[in-house]
């Protein structure tokens, strides 16, 4: 197991906040979908304390810009700990779209350009923290649409 990398897979236990929003529960229905897509089974849901990807809102302590997201990364016994921390809704839904263009390799107009995305057994996340662009374009600064712009 390399602590440098946290590795995502069809068992990763994923922990979700408690009542999330219905624009929450919707981005997560699209994350759901994406990872089944690309690893071929349905999210492992649990409790956050268990999860080795946790969703959650971002603590006081960290100030983030609204709409903005970080993804960090906390060693435990087991392997690397990936926390998605949203400032808030927006930035959860940002983050989970982000983890599905950059990570799981999902185009977002997939559908549309009927591009499947690959299937794949693990994803290798380098356990770096990042922060989504202060300026509220997390999505579209990055994505593969405004690449071709």
């Amino acid at each position: 197991m390399n602590p440098d990398y946290f590795i995502l897979h069809a068992d990763t236990l994923v922990g979700l906040p408690d009542c999330p929003s219905l624009p929450l529960q919707h981005a997560w229905r699209i994350f759901q979908r994406d990872f089944s897509k690309v690893f071929g089974r349905n999210v492992r849901l649990g409790a956050l304390q268990q999860a080795q990807l946790r969703i959650v809102y971002a603590p006081a302590a960290h100030t983030l810009a609204p709409e903005a997201f970080c993804l960090r990364f906390f060693p435990t016994e087991n392997g690397p700990v990936m926390e998605l921390q949203g400032a808030d809704d927006l930035g959860l839904i940002y983050g989970l779209l982000h983890l599905s263009e950059h990570y799981l390799g999902v185009d977002p107009f997939w559908f549309w350009c009927e591009q499947e995305p690959a299937v794949r057994s693990a994803v290798a996340i380098p356990c770096r923290e990042y922060h989504s662009p202060p300026d509220g374009c997390a999505i579209a600064a990055g994505s593969s649409m405004m690449k071709s712009a």
